[in-house]
């Protein structure tokens, strides 16, 4: 479906040694100069999150359509500018939100779709990792004016926009976050707790660790994540890497598939098949809005000490905008 032709990193020969195994790419330490010189039809952006809102821009004027590595950018003023410039050029925007296209994550929405807990109450998420065994301590990772947050925005962008796919969207959020020991270097949180509230009245809570010595979610060593749905007739949950539903008058248990595709892939899939019929992402820049929202919501919550709205995170950019 795709035929790379060009990559670029500042780094000459990490992108050297890229091309080495794809026949057809012409190397790049300028993506803007990339963006000039070669004929593409699309770009893929796996940029320190600093440069991803600059790195969108430049494609959208250049008329590429846009694949972006989450979080689609620092923060969400900077997500409204960029889903702006990228309809003003009209070229697709998708957010690389890999939960969405994970097979036992798809079979958990068919099922609440279908109403296999009957109407859901309640959902617990969580995402463990110790990020000092995942990252060198001097990684970008590390650096706040790089990566612009710590776990929330590294690893709970996936659970929140994961939760807004599954369950709907967020009403308000009240958080907590910390710094632990574990991470010397870390210039933002690598715990964070918080609740949530859905527009349709499920209320749930979000976990999110760059502080896991272990998870006790499945056998990782330094990652592990879980979704627990409780609803009026059941209850449904991927803990220990299998989705099980619980439901009915006898309480049963029912195990489904074996899961073990490749998301990544099929998100890359996805991409190409919305390029070539016209198709808007389930991923789209536009979509991703809320998630940012809901994210940057998190953020201010923690910083106040108190509940934060969705609804005033876009009130305030409205205020700002119209000033």
């Amino acid at each position: 479906m795709f035929r790379v032709i060009a990559c670029c990193d500042i780094n000459q020969e990490v992108a050297e040694a890229l091309a080495q195994q794809l026949p057809d790419a012409v190397v790049f330490t300028d993506y803007n100069e990339m963006l000039d010189r070669v004929d593409l039809d699309a770009v893929d952006i796996t940029l320190p999150h600093s440069e991803h809102a600059n790195a969108i821009m430049a494609a959208a004027r250049a008329q590429k359509h846009i694949l972006v590595e989450k979080p689609m950018t620092l923060n969400f003023n900077e997500a409204l500018q960029v889903v702006n410039a990228a309809q003003k050029a009209n070229v697709t925007l998708m957010v690389a939100q890999t939960k969405r296209y994970s097979a036992i994550y798809q079979t958990m929405k068919s099922l609440l779709t279908d109403g296999a807990v009957g109407k859901p109450l309640y959902v617990r998420s969580g995402v463990d990792s110790l990020l000092s065994d995942l990252r060198p301590p001097g990684d970008w990772l590390f650096k706040k004016s790089l990566a612009g947050g710590g776990v929330v925005l590294g690893n709970g962008v996936h659970q929140i926009d994961l939760l807004r796919w599954l369950i709907g969207e967020m009403k308000a959020v009240y958080a907590v976050m910390r710094q632990s020991p574990l991470n010397p270097t870390l210039e933002c949180e690598d715990i964070a707790s918080c609740l949530m509230e859905f527009d349709n009245d499920v209320v749930g809570d979000l976990a999110c660790l760059y502080a896991a010595k272990a998870s006790p979610w499945n056998d990782a060593i330094v990652w592990g994540e879980f979704v627990l749905v409780y609803g009026t007739e059941g209850i449904l949950h991927n803990i220990g890497e299998e989705l099980c539903l619980i439901s009915g008058p006898q309480r049963t248990r029912q195990v489904f598939g074996s899961f073990n595709d490749d998301p990544f892939r099929t998100e890359l899939e996805h991409f190409g098949i919305c390029l070539i019929n016209g198709y808007e992402p389930i991923s789209s820049g536009s979509d991703n809005l809320h998630t940012m929202a809901a994210i940057e919501a998190i953020y201010r919550s923690a910083e106040k000490q108190r509940r934060v709205t969705i609804e005033e995170v876009w009130q305030e950019i409205c205020t700002n905008d119209n000033g």
